[in-house]
């Protein structure tokens, strides 16, 4: 099931202390300690007597105290404390029975770059999402201390935390000319340069929080706004830096939308007092009606303008963008071969959506504003001009009236040009008579990875590896984490919940063909499963290949077309399986142990364990992936078979757009004991893609 924040009223900071923490290694106390007289807190937070802080299980808080020469200890929360409004955070710190009282310095979010009770820094975005009418989004950027002063005892010491910031409740209302329509966005603004977000600081041992320079406006954008009730008011909230801007000139802007009208309108004021204290629910009275009213032109970037596809990149912060919601994949159809059982063909139809939504995506708050609009999905990037992208992975499904998906698309997040980041390969002198096989041009970087490098302990493995696929599906399925071997990557919902690895259903029912796109996060194997294939029928053309794999060429009609299936981006595809021909010197390469052939791995066939992937002729960069495999259950593990540092037989594993025997997919393959370009495996198993330009 999905972990729900649970909050009292507001319950302003209840997720706060789990989504800003670190991710790299820290010390974690979850139990008390025995022997001894260790230090623990009793701590606990609220804006108000009626909005307290419901401690999540992976809380944690950051303590300083110079007698025990603690400094930014990272303490996590002891397990029987979830869901409370009080917990305990345990240390194996011992008080110093020579230093008399000690004085403790705790702070939430933890950041593991704080190396001193004084200069406490952080972020505090201008561009902030709002789901619907709750403020419970305000819990990403909120910061929270408490200090306390105690000689030795064998109880918890009292920590009540405080509030850094300041938040502004902008209530709009309009007494009938916009009611019906949806607030879209809500920004605050100063005209002379006063920072109301940026980098801050903050002095744990007086309480000042300053912003030396940021940005002189914060936005809260709002997804699933209601429809405004004529003289009843829409709350907007925002996490803001505490100032006294009585006399500053500020100004309002409110941007709305209405189902039916093809423009939204800007509503602008100006302001006469505003004052914002810290760690209070600060109003501001808006009279929508007042407002000076301009029609604003549809600025969204049409991603399917020149082809349509089931991934999309998008990389500019803040920038909504559009495509079109009709068509299945590119909307291409893949002829039937010769032998129909195997080359059936695929002929797409029409998608008629209902609505459309986030299914999933790497990061809270990723993609925002997703709305179905003149049969086009159009989805914002998170960030804005002043407050840098946060790259990752979203999944857009779109639904019929029933609530059953229909089709779903990738947004692939991310500033890098790929396109100019491209390189081209050669293939094996075998296949020189082969002129569709010649110069593939092919992506840096695997579908769905936000670097092109080698990851290593001081990385974040999901972000070199990209995203998984069984082959000859278009869905993408999310891989391990970067902490645990066994375990799958966090995941959020449309709402900014956790998706749990139980939400990715598992079945030993092979899909038909009728119901390809219904359960883009269902993955078909599991222990007593799908021998190799995830599909009811031995179709060999799901992703646009149009002959077997064959080691001699395969006649040079190998190299396939895009399919509807396809999840590369428009002007890419998935590979023909011989692009990585030259990485050994003889085709299909073999094991290593047998010396039979060479390869252009640097550093030898020992590399993948000394550096976690392979570089091959000094040029390509793959990363160890390691797989899913379809023998487990994706949700318990061992389904991930992966990515430790000196793990060997973790595998480079990359599908190409060929079949080569029944229910099994070409796929480029390296590890330790040999180096297939490719070899066979079953399609049940969750590898990479590596997009290869698509010159038809």
């Amino acid at each position: 099931m999905k972990k729900q924040y649970t909050f009292l009223v507001l319950g302003l900071c209840a997720g706060l202390l789990t989504t800003a923490c670190s991710d790299d290694d820290y010390t974690n106390d979850f139990t008390r300690p025995a022997g001894g007289n260790q230090i623990f807190f009793n701590c606990q937070s609220q804006l108000d007597e009626n909005n307290k802080v419901i401690w999540a299980a992976d809380s944690k808080i950051g303590f300083f105290c110079e007698q025990t020469e603690t400094v930014n200890l990272a303490v996590g929360l002891a397990a029987p404390f979830v869901g409370q409004t009080e917990g305990l955070f345990y240390t194996q710190v011992i008080w110093n029975k020579e230093a008399g009282d000690h004085t403790f310095y705790v702070y939430a979010p933890y950041n593991k770059n704080n190396t001193s009770a004084k200069a406490i820094a952080g972020t505090l975005s201008n561009s902030q999402l709002q789901s619907g009418t709750a403020n419970t989004h305000l819990m990403s950027s909120a910061l929270t201390y408490a200090t306390a002063t105690s000689a030795e005892v064998e109880t918890a010491v009292p920590m009540t935390f405080k509030h850094a910031l300041g938040y502004m409740d902008v209530s709009c209302k309009t007494a009938a000319k916009y009611a019906g329509w949806k607030i879209k966005s809500i920004e605050f603004s100063t005209e002379d340069g006063v920072p109301l977000a940026g980098e801050y600081k903050f002095d744990l041992t007086t309480g000042q929080f300053a912003i030396a320079e940021g940005s002189s406006k914060v936005q809260v954008k709002v997804d699933n706004a209601p429809e405004l009730v004529q003289n009843e008011a829409f709350h907007g909230y925002m996490s803001i830096n505490p100032l006294d801007l009585s006399a500053k000139q500020c100004k309002v802007t409110v941007v709305i939308e209405k189902a039916g009208e093809d423009n939204d309108l800007s509503l602008e004021g100006n302001l006469s007092s505003v004052k914002i204290l810290a760690g209070e629910f600060n109003t501001l009275e808006v009279d929508m009606d007042a407002l000076t009213e301009t029609v604003l032109g549809d600025n969204s970037v049409d991603l399917s303008a020149n082809e349509t596809a089931n991934c999309y990149i998008a990389g500019k912060a803040g920038q909504e963008y559009r495509f079109n919601a009709t068509v299945m994949g590119n909307g291409a159809v893949t002829p039937a071969g010769t032998n129909t059982t195997t080359f059936p063909g695929i002929t797409p139809s029409i998608l008629a959506p209902s609505s459309v939504a986030i299914l999933w995506q790497s990061a809270r708050s990723l993609v925002s504003g997703v709305k179905l609009k003149n049969n086009y999905v159009y989805f914002t990037l998170n960030g804005s001009d002043e407050t840098p992208l946060v790259s990752g992975n979203a999944v857009i499904a779109a639904y019929d009236d029933t609530g059953a998906v229909i089709w779903s698309w990738h947004i692939w997040v991310t500033d890098a040009d790929l396109d100019a980041k491209v390189q081209t390969y050669t293939v094996h002198q075998n296949y020189a008579n082969f002129a569709t096989y010649q110069s593939p041009v092919m992506m840096d970087r695997n579908l769905g990875a936000t670097s092109a490098e080698l990851w290593n302990s001081d990385t974040d493995s999901k972000d070199a590896h990209g995203l998984f696929y069984q082959w000859g599906r278009k869905d993408p399925l999310i891989g391990p984490s970067s902490e645990n071997a066994t375990s799958i990557a966090v995941v959020y919902d449309k709402d900014n919940n956790t998706i749990e690895p139980t939400d990715w259903a598992t079945t030993t029912t092979p899909i038909t063909r009728d119901d390809i796109a219904k359960y883009p996060m269902t993955i078909y194997g599991g222990a007593s499963g799908i021998s190799e294939n995830w599909f009811a029928e031995d179709a060999c053309d799901l992703w646009g290949s149009s002959v077997m794999y064959a080691v001699d060429g395969a006649e040079g009609k190998g190299a396939g077309e895009k399919s509807i299936y396809d999840p590369c981006p428009p002007g890419y595809r998935v590979p023909h399986p011989y692009v990585w021909s030259t990485f050994t010197s003889e085709p299909g390469g073999g094991k290593h142990k047998t010396a039979g052939f060479t390869t252009t791995i640097d550093g030898g066939i020992k590399t993948l364990q000394n550096t976690t992937g392979a570089t091959f002729s000094s040029t390509y960069v793959y990363p160890a992936t390691g797989f899913i495999a379809y023998t487990a259950s994706f949700a318990t593990g061992p389904a991930l078979q992966r990515l430790s540092k000196g793990l060997a037989n973790v595998g480079i594993n990359n599908w190409s757009n060929a079949a080569n025997a029944a229910n099994r997919g070409a796929r480029f393959f390296f590890d330790n004991g040999g180096c297939s370009t490719p070899a066979g495996n079953p399609r049940a198993y969750g590898y990479c893609v590596r997009c290869m330009k698509d010159t038809k």
